[in-house]
């Protein structure tokens, strides 16, 4: 069941997030360095190139944003573009989840609204349910889902962080974590509209 238009946010939310998934992708390229121009290739200089993006974990108490109380505090003290941080991370996600703006959704009959993507389980549900859920059970759905994906991002990079600094580092379990993180960093970006993202991209990489 997806949207068939994606809720709305200003670019300006979108950013910091976006900020955050492309010092993700410069750690997986970082780490995945080969022979090329300017790139590390011991592993030793692939992880101090790693750590020169991806901090030690900050485990302080003021730190703490499981509520999204602090998201601000947090993006001032911590600015998106200069280092990744799960807990970064979460607060510009939070940010963006701010600012949906569903209005253009919720006049509209479910059948407008959204599209099934597997007619079974659509039959499944009508039979079990005596009809489609209504627009704010599928909003509250949309947003639990994106809650998801942040919470899955941040404990990956927060894991990758702390194997990063470990006496005992694996380069392997290091990169199947930054990996982890992407896929679901990018499923969350998949509930962004494509136009968004990529006036997004093009924004944070005039600034850096």
């Amino acid at each position: 069941m997806v949207f068939k238009q994606k809720p709305t946010a200003p670019i300006d939310a979108l950013l910091p997030a976006i900020q955050q998934r492309l010092l993700l992708e410069a750690a997986l390229n970082v780490l995945g360095g080969t022979s090329k121009q300017n790139q590390p290739t011991t592993e030793s200089e692939k992880l101090e190139g790693l750590k020169s993006i991806l901090p030690p974990l900050d485990e302080s108490p003021n730190f703490n944003n499981q509520n999204g109380s602090q998201n601000s505090r947090v993006l001032k003290e911590y600015p998106p573009d200069k280092a990744l941080r799960g807990a970064v991370i979460r607060a510009t996600m939070n940010v963006y989840q701010l600012n949906l703006n569903y209005d253009n959704l919720l006049n509209k009959n479910p059948n407008d609204a959204i599209e099934i993507t597997d007619p079974g389980w659509k039959k499944s549900y009508i039979r079990a349910n005596d009809g489609l859920p209504d627009l704010p059970k599928i909003v509250g759905a949309d947003i639990d889902m994106r809650q998801l994906l942040r919470n899955q991002v941040q404990l990956k990079i927060d894991d990758a962080a702390a194997e990063l600094y470990a006496n005992d580092c694996d380069l392997d379990e290091l990169m199947a974590l930054l990996q982890d993180a992407a896929r679901n960093f990018d499923l969350w970006l998949d509930r962004v509209r494509a136009g968004d993202v990529r006036d997004a991209i093009r924004i944070a990489q005039k600034k850096s």
